[in-house]
């Protein structure tokens, strides 16, 4: 019982037979006797071993049965991902997205900050997984998602990886204009962001030379103004760049 991998062939077996949930119970509390239900606390303890043993599919029902909501949120996001990850490749997208809304429901369930932004960062992450199956109108609105998570959920926001998010969305539909302006209004934004941070600045280049290839002459002049400033603290900071950068 201790092995995860030595256990799961018979566990799933038993799971699609139908033997693993409804004995569920039985495995709870050793103390409790049969004229006793399970309690919330012995559900709850069942669903952290369970978790632990990264069985999401009983972890979910037995936090749900314990009446955690955000916790089977969480088990049932990791389900869907894993399931996404096995699933023939036709059907990753779906459930790659269905994934990122469960941590999207985890998220708004959260009140503490900080793992909030986890979890709304997770869900970003798995729509961009989800794009990557998806057809090139839906990849669009999948990137776009997550775009606006990192843009707009997160605090602090993180405007560099939500750029890459709407260039991506971009790239997806490239006659669109109203996507290659979103992600051009958010570029200056996402350069003053990155201060003098060399990893998160290399990091908005990527992006902007994309952006650079649609920008009207306009645009590009705006964007170049932008950088101009933060090269120069590069210089000052005595931090080299190597040519080709």
């Amino acid at each position: 019982d201790s092995s995860t991998e030595r256990r799961k062939p018979l566990f799933d077996l038993l799971s699609r037979a139908g033997v693993a949930e409804s004995g569920l119970e039985g495995l709870l509390s050793v103390s409790k006797t049969k004229s006793r239900k399970s309690s919330a606390e012995d559900w709850l303890r069942q669903a952290d071993n369970l978790e632990r043993n990264r069985l999401w599919a009983h972890a979910e029902k037995a936090f749900l049965k314990g009446g955690d909501e955000k916790r089977a949120l969480e088990a049932g996001g990791r389900r869907l991902c894993d399931e996404a990850a096995v699933a023939p490749k036709e059907a990753r997208s779906a459930a790659f997205h269905h994934a990122a809304i469960a941590f999207m429901l985890c998220a708004s369930r959260e009140p503490e900050e900080r793992a909030r932004g986890v979890s709304l960062v997770r869900a970003a992450r798995i729509w961009c997984a989800a794009a990557s199956f998806a057809s090139s109108s839906r990849a669009a609105g999948f990137y776009a998602r997550a775009g606006e998570v990192l843009r707009d959920g997160v605090d602090p926001p993180r405007l560099v990886d939500a750029l890459s998010c709407f260039v991506g969305a971009a790239e997806q539909t490239p006659k669109d204009k109203m996507a290659w302006a979103t992600a051009q209004g958010l570029a200056a934004r996402a350069l003053q962001d990155s201060g003098a941070d060399a990893e998160r600045l290399e990091a908005a280049f990527k992006p902007l030379s994309f952006l650079a290839a649609q920008a009207e002459k306009a645009t590009l002049e705006q964007l170049v103004d932008a950088m101009a400033p933060l090269l120069s603290d590069f210089s000052v900071s005595g931090i080299r760049w190597e040519e080709d950068k």
